[in-house]
């Protein structure tokens, strides 16, 4: 006799954008009844796909769309014949997106999307990359800014909040104030809005413009620094453990994925090999 599939959970909340949560689930047989959320739910599909109610109207949607469910609206989903769907979602309140869409420059309250289901794969890609951040356990400002970026994408999608018209370019002051703000913030984690605010720019132009400048976003030039205050570590002696704690990783491995995406090789290796250097 068969074994039946197992179905696997996890929901975590997360510390951005005013506190995020977020689903990871592996379906077979599960069906969602009919329920409604406070939050928008937005996903997006690993694997498989599923027929998506809401509010009356059925559409199927897979790997390539998203999913976006407004506060409020009665939804239900299922996948014809139990077909194994791997699916994410997170759950940003209206406030949350209300405050993004301000910052874009469109109506509040702009946010009205067509249908449910968008088929859109660029935006599926933008969104799911966002959420890999979770599994790293990456810093929060990695998660805000991949998610920022892909919520302005999804502007798009929505009657009337197009995206305006480009500002004037912000002077070179301005950017240099959130480079100085990241350089005096890198032993700690620090949020994407704190930046924005040293800066006097909305997150996404902040995102746009830094990287323009700067060739980096803002989280790849936080994280640079970050590294190239534990090269300095790692350079007067100091080993990678006590690297990690003191250059604010949340351990010692969440420094080795970062160091060696940087430099190449982990920190044990750099430093065994400054050592042999100085040894010679």
């Amino acid at each position: 006799m068969r074994a039946a599939a197992r179905e696997h959970t996890s929901f975590a909340s997360l510390p951005i954008l005013g506190g995020i949560g977020v689903l990871r689930a592996i379906y077979h047989s599960h069906r969602f009844s009919p329920h409604t959320h406070d939050t928008y739910a937005i996903g997006v599909f690993e694997r498989g796909g599923a027929t998506i109610r809401s509010e009356n109207v059925a559409r199927s949607a897979g790997v390539s769309d998203v999913l976006v469910i407004r506060p409020g609206a009665v939804h239900s989903a299922w996948s014809p014949g139990g077909r194994e769907w791997r699916y994410r979602a997170f759950y940003p309140s209206h406030r949350t997106l209300a405050s993004l869409i301000e910052e874009s420059g469109a109506a509040e309250g702009a946010a009205d999307f067509e249908g449910h289901v968008i088929h859109d794969p660029r935006l599926a890609w933008r969104l799911k990359a966002a959420l890999a951040r979770v599994d790293e356990q990456d810093t929060p400002l990695a998660m805000e800014e991949l998610l920022v970026a892909a919520l302005q994408t999804l502007w798009t999608h929505a009657g009337a909040a197009r995206a305006p018209q480009r500002p004037i370019r912000p002077s070179p002051a301005a950017l240099g104030r959130a480079k100085e703000y990241i350089d005096a913030h890198t032993a700690r984690p620090i949020a994407l809005a704190d930046i924005a605010g040293a800066a006097g720019l909305s997150r996404d132009r902040l995102i746009r413009e830094f990287t323009g400048r700067y060739g980096l976003t803002p989280y790849a030039y936080y994280m640079q620094r970050r590294i190239a205050e534990a090269q300095q570590l790692l350079d007067s002696g100091a080993g990678p453990a006590r690297v990690a704690a003191a250059c604010g990783f949340a351990d010692q491995s969440h420094l080795t994925r970062h160091f060696k995406r940087i430099v190449g090789v982990t920190p044990g290796a750099y430093a065994n090999g400054r050592d042999r250097h100085a040894l010679n």
